[in-house]
């Protein structure tokens, strides 16, 4: 490792394997880190909560104890909605500003299990919908990073920690990932514990986790499983399925030659492309998510409403009134369609090995009042599967553009092994690489 590279601009991989391999401490890693904080956080606002004595009084505690897992001394920032005991867990909201709960969520004491430090709790729009944080995007402050795990994705984005957790309901993992240049996991819904997590609607909430190097996702997964990654089926596997979606014409130039062009490069590097459908062509998955959204999460934020809704804003007000006018009916007719369209992915997916897809419309839309537009990522986490976005090159404005890859339901490490081979692929991709 060259002299002149801080431990905080390693990829998770590296570090894990420096510190296991006796070449670099924790502490060498943490002290980087939180040097980088301090240095850039004025200007990003990544984190709602950070203590650098807490972070050292971790240190002291887990250098006293033998690794257990390659997380062993690896800071991770972790989204405020998550419970962490001890530390300040606001949800984004006004109502929770104050609040330190006496309990961790379960990710996050499995993290502290597998020996990781908690860096701090990172940014989260209100209750992880649409009312933004006070985070900016790394690359150009004047544009959002995106939401609603928006001060994981930055931190990660900015070297500050090399992961950090994030939650997706609509397209609060894939999306951020997108306009910050990371790589972005979705796992599986259901794959993780969201016990002690502020829940929105329980049919789409999903863990997800923020890196910046694809080889991270399996050390962290596998970590928090507690067991080695399943052989993937097909170790061979290329076959892409491009999936336009019905939303195609709402990508942004920029993002459709984007794709357009990897497809044609993949081709040229043995992997096989097919255009490919998913869903109905009038939308129809995407409004179902919106329904069930809206009903469930009206119903998950019913004690708030009814109790403190001057402290809530405009944007969640609204879309509980919207859940309120959704009737069950509609609610239910959402759910079989859904159910409908996940019994047919098997049958897609014994055509193709993986989908690629848009990650977000383009570029990250300038102006901090809003999040952007999670119009392709809703359908994917209405049904259920993981999704990993790539970084792979800049748009027009010089801000990163990347693509969505989505696998089948629960099998998360065959995704993550084809997103490998494809990562290797595009970084010789002739546009570069927003990680590099």
């Amino acid at each position: 490792m060259a002299s002149s590279t801080r431990l905080n601009e390693l990829p998770l991989f590296a570090a894990c394997h420096l510190i296991r391999a006796g070449e670099i401490s924790p502490r060498e890693l943490l002290t980087d880190c939180i040097s980088q904080i301090e240095q850039r956080e004025d200007e990003l606002g990544a984190f709602t909560t950070f203590d650098k004595n807490l972070v050292f009084d971790q240190l002291n505690a887990i250098e006293k104890l033998k690794p257990k897992s390659l997380l062993y001394g690896i800071p991770v920032g972790i989204k405020d909605i998550m419970e962490t005991a001890g530390m300040r867990t606001t949800m984004g909201s006004k109502i929770y500003r104050d609040y330190i709960p006496g309990r961790d969520a379960v990710a996050v004491a499995n993290l502290k299990a597998a020996g990781a430090i908690i860096a701090g709790k990172t940014e989260s729009t209100e209750f992880a919908y649409y009312y933004p944080g006070k985070t900016r995007n790394p690359y150009s402050p004047q544009h959002t990073p995106g939401g609603s795990s928006m001060g994981s994705v930055a931190a990660v984005s900015q070297m500050m920690v090399p992961a950090a957790t994030g939650t997706q309901t609509a397209g609060s993992v894939i999306r951020p990932a997108a306009y910050c240049g990371v790589i972005g996991y979705k796992a599986s819904h259901g794959a993780f514990s969201l016990s002690g997590v502020c829940g929105f609607a329980p049919s789409l909430d999903s863990m997800g986790f923020f890196t910046r190097d694809a080889r991270d996702l399996s050390i962290i997964r596998n970590s928090l499983l507690g067991a080695p990654a399943k052989p993937a089926a097909r170790i061979n596997a290329n076959r892409i399925g491009l999936v336009r979606t019905p939303h195609w014409e709402r990508a942004e130039q920029s993002q459709r030659d984007l794709i357009e062009g990897l497809c044609d490069y993949l081709a040229d590097q043995s992997f096989e492309l097919k255009d490919i459908a998913v869903g109905p062509s009038d939308g129809a998955l995407t409004e179902a998510q919106i329904s069930i959204m809206a009903y469930e999460g009206c119903r998950s934020l019913a004690a708030e409403y009814a109790s403190s809704p001057e402290l809530m804003s405009e944007q969640i007000k609204a879309l509980i009134e919207l859940g309120h006018k959704t009737s069950f009916a509609d609610y239910r007719q959402a759910i079989a369609l859904t159910k409908t369209w996940q019994q047919k992915l098997p049958q897609i997916f014994s055509e193709v090995d993986v989908l690629l897809t848009p990650s977000a419309p383009g570029e990250a839309p300038k102006g901090l009042d809003s999040t952007g537009d999670p119009i392709f990522n809703r359908m994917w986490t209405l049904l259920q599967v993981p999704c990993i976005h790539l970084p792979v090159s800049f748009g027009p404005n010089g801000l990163p553009l990347g693509v969505q890859l989505v696998g089948p339901f629960n099998q998360d490490d065959a995704l993550i092994e084809i997103s490998n081979r494809i990562a290797a692929a595009v970084r010789e991709f002739p546009n570069g690489h927003p990680s590099e």
